[in-house]
Formats: structure tokens, C-alpha cells, sequence
């Protein structure tokens, strides 16, 4: 049976910090492809603000994986 790991909050905000703009964090948490492709897209059009807004979004994913 596979296990699923729990995430670190502390570890995935260092992802985002450091590669959030190429989705880092998105990749961390194990999101499908063509999410981290859009989301590539909207932070290119958006100059970054999709990048910010994740920020607020960590502290859900996380909550919801474990």
C-alpha cells in the first residue's frame, strides 16, 4: 500500500519563497502538470501577483493533506 507523506508548511513556504515563480511549491505538493503549465501562464501575465496570492493558499494545501 502507498503512503502518502505529510507536508511541511515550513518547507513548502521555503519552496515558494525561493522557486514559487516557476511553481516550486506547486510541483511540492504534487499538483497535476497542466495546473503548474497554467499557472506559469498566469504568473507571466499577472507580473507575479499569481505567485504572491499563493502564499495564502500554502497554509490550505497543507491542511488538506494531512
Amino acid at each position: 500500500m502507498h503512503e502518502t507523506k505529510r507536508k511541511s508548511f515550513g518547507f513548502a513556504l521555503l519552496i515558494w519563497l525561493f522557486l514559487g515563480g516557476i511553481g516550486g511549491h506547486r510541483i511540492y505538493m504534487k499538483q497535476e502538470i497542466n495546473t503548474i503549465l497554467w499557472y506559469w501562464l498566469a504568473c507571466f501575465l499577472t507580473f507575479g501577483l499569481i505567485w504572491a496570492a499563493d502564499l495564502l493558499f500554502l497554509y490550505k494545501w497543507i491542511a488538506a493533506q494531512k
